[in-house]
């Protein structure tokens, strides 16, 4: 997943199930993903397991109910707070990093600093663009039904 806007991009990518080998269906479907950020002059990386499969699926059915005002929320949140997004009234999305995504990183003080948003325009190119970027990462890693 990969959006770009004039002076800052966010890309996201799967790296692989976190718990390659587990047998306990919760712990199989947690993912190793890394993210590249640009804004303006700072740019910053992270990985770690920041997301789930199965929040890949809420990511990719969020971003299509985008354009259905009654239907979606303005934010989605995840089990593990890193990673966000907000779709703002004015047609751009925000990508909220907080914690070990932020751009502190390891310097991330909790007492003091907040939730970093990049904003992006987002049309229905740009929707579209998303939303297979995640169909090829739900292939890659599809949600695993494994028996406790």
């Amino acid at each position: 997943m990969h959006i770009k806007g004039r002076d800052s991009s966010f890309k996201l990518e799967v790296l692989g199930y976190e718990f390659q080998n587990s047998t306990d269906t919760d712990d199989s479907n947690w993912l190793s993903v890394k993210i590249d950020c640009t804004d303006n002059t700072d740019k910053w990386s992270a990985s770690g397991g920041f997301l789930r499969t199965m929040e890949l699926i809420e990511i990719q059915e969020w971003l299509s109910s985008i354009n259905d005002a009654d239907s979606h929320p303005n934010r989605l949140s995840f089990t593990e707070h890193e990673i966000a997004f907000e779709y703002l009234d004015d047609g751009r999305l925000a990508v909220c990093l907080d914690y070990d995504c932020h751009p502190k990183g390891v310097n991330y003080n909790l007492n003091d600093d907040a939730e970093y948003q990049m904003h992006f325009t987002c049309n229905d190119k740009v929707l579209k663009r998303l939303i297979a970027d995640i169909d090829t990462a739900l292939k890659m890693y599809p949600v695993r039904n494994l028996s406790h």
